[in-house]
């Protein structure tokens, strides 16, 4: 098509460098029917090469084009925010709790000491903390000081009748389940980083501990995310070879997940593109080098890299790896275009660059790719991100894979080993 007829005859609604998938019709593309976006849009291949359109494309801005956006459900049309602006939040929220708790803690005592250099010490005793740890824990202290100022008289928050009778309420007033469990590791959390001065009897009590068993009894059956079915597997391999760019590229991601066993938020946020070593045109691995994954904060695994490896061709007769990356290549969507693997999806059609997709946000994705190849929407719905890194997982344990072989394929390493993390790729 010629580009002066496109910008003739479409609006010039401008998306930042090239349009993500969701806004040229990736989830129409999945989802056939009356939810199809390629009855609205054009697809990036169709509007010219890199030459015509370097790095900007044009969207659909009829007036029905908007109803095609809500794809997605407004409760994830949201951007998140960088990584590094959500821990800032979490640091302010846990400056403000240790404000609360006052000198019972030896961190206040430091932050009232050198005020003028809070952030950096907040910033150094939390540096081993996972930013969804810090978030969970400063969650069930927040909780708990809420209830204090309306059940707490006296200045020791800490002590054993009171702790036991905010579990206590957590469970008559039938709270979540897991809330009195999660507050009571909240306690421990305190203890050990910002050092919070705790009697022992808080946590050899047997009647916290029991309020906190019995909260469970109402408690429904945990539900883990099912593994994806060998079937499924197949068919999606075999859509990053004979589906369009867009859907190469969404299944794509789902094979890489799969077969590196990779958690999706620490996939999506590789900075490097993976590469392929093939041994001829079917056989070979796809690989690349996490610098920080969820088990590398510690001080020994920060610098180490993670090796994240899988086979470049699964179930079918041809290989997944290379059509993926050809995809990738195409519509502009490389590490070095977009900063991650996978960038999130903003609000209408916008992205954010350089910050990587949610789990959630590909969970929906996932779920709309199961019900085009042929699963019920009903079942699709109980697969979520996680089910990518326990496919082979679950596959390896029914082949009669030991467990430390199970553990080196899922990246787990015990407290204090970090061999798992130092091992080849030709290991792996």
């Amino acid at each position: 098509m010629n580009p002066t007829s496109v910008n003739a005859t479409w609006r010039h609604t401008f998306v930042k460098q090239v349009a993500m998938p969701w806004d040229l019709g990736a989830v129409g593309d999945v989802l056939k029917g009356p939810t199809s976006m390629l009855d609205h849009r054009m697809l990036v291949t169709q509007l010219g090469s890199r030459e015509v359109l370097p790095k900007t494309a044009f969207v659909d801005a009829r007036p029905d084009a908007a109803e095609v956006l809500h794809t997605f459900s407004a409760s994830r049309c949201k951007a998140p925010a960088p990584d590094d602006e959500v821990r800032g939040a979490q640091m302010n929220v846990w400056k403000r709790l240790v404000m609360l708790v006052g000198p019972s803690c030896s961190l206040y005592e430091q932050l009232e000491a050198a005020p003028l250099d809070a952030e950096a010490v907040l910033a150094n005793v939390f540096a081993a903390k996972a930013t969804n740890t810090l978030s969970r824990r400063g969650c069930a202290m927040s909780l708990f000081f809420r209830w204090c100022r309306g059940h707490v008289v006296g200045s020791n928050v800490f002590a054993e009748h009171v702790v036991y009778a905010y579990v206590e309420f957590l469970r008559r007033t039938q709270a979540p389940a897991t809330r009195a469990k999660s507050f009571m590791e909240a306690l421990g959390f305190c203890r050990g980083s910002i050092g919070l001065a705790l009697d022992d009897g808080v946590f050899n009590s047997a009647r916290i501990s029991g309020a906190c068993l019995r909260a469970f009894e109402g408690k429904r059956l945990t539900v883990k995310a099912p593994p994806l079915p060998w079937r499924v597997m197949k068919l999606l391999e075999e859509e990053t070879t004979k589906g369009s760019d867009l859907r190469r590229i969404l299944a794509g991601l789902v094979c890489f997940l799969v077969y590196t066993r990779s958690r999706c938020r620490d996939a999506t946020k590789l900075q490097s593109e993976p590469k392929v070593d093939m041994a001829n045109d079917v056989d070979g691995y796809i690989e690349v080098q996490a610098a920080a994954v969820k088990t590398t904060r510690g001080y020994k695994k920060r610098r180490l890299g993670l090796p994240v490896a899988g086979p470049a061709r699964g179930l079918s007769d041809s290989p997944w790896a290379l059509p993926w990356l050809e995809a990738r290549k195409k519509l502009y969507l490389t590490c070095d275009e977009r900063g991650v693997l996978m960038p999130a999806k903003g609000p209408g059609h916008s992205y954010v660059d350089g910050v990587a997709m949610t789990a959630p946000q590909f969970t929906e994705i996932l779920q709309h790719l199961l019900v085009d190849v042929g699963v019920e929407p009903s079942v699709a719905k109980r697969f979520s991100s996680h089910s990518c890194k326990a496919t082979v997982l679950s596959w390896a344990a029914k082949y009669g894979l030991t467990l430390q072989e199970r553990r080196l394929l899922g990246g787990h390493a015990k407290p204090g080993d970090k061999t798992p993390l130092e091992l080849s790729l030709i290991h792996i």
